[in-house]
């Protein structure tokens, strides 16, 4: 699932309005809309929406084998200073072999 549809489906599951959804990620309505309508945010912006919502980005291998010695941190700092499109990241960390995972933020 795209991380955008990601996104959309958690507002609805949530019961949640536009302007609702729009205030947890402390954006006006029209902007939070405008960058999910886009359909291909850059980092940045998907990073930030779903911190708000709770959730956080790990890279993991395609494979599901035990980690390896990819190192997230950087990875993300390099992401957050070039800010590329979402989708594009994705693909770039698929090309590596590994794949994007949203997960709820421990508690």
């Amino acid at each position: 699932m795209r991380a955008v549809d990601f996104v959309v489906k958690h507002i609805e599951d949530h019961g949640m309005t536009q302007a609702q959804a729009a205030a947890v990620v402390g954006w006006s309505r029209q902007n939070l809309w405008d960058k999910l309508n886009n359909r291909n945010p850059r980092f940045n912006t998907m990073l930030h929406i779903l911190m708000s919502f709770g959730y956080e980005l790990h890279v993991v291998r395609d494979d599901g084998l035990s980690p390896d010695c990819f190192d997230e941190r950087d990875f993300f700092e390099v992401a957050k200073e070039k800010n590329i499109y979402y989708d594009d990241l994705e693909d770039l960390v698929a090309a590596m072999g590994h794949k994007l995972i949203i997960e709820e933020k421990p508690e």
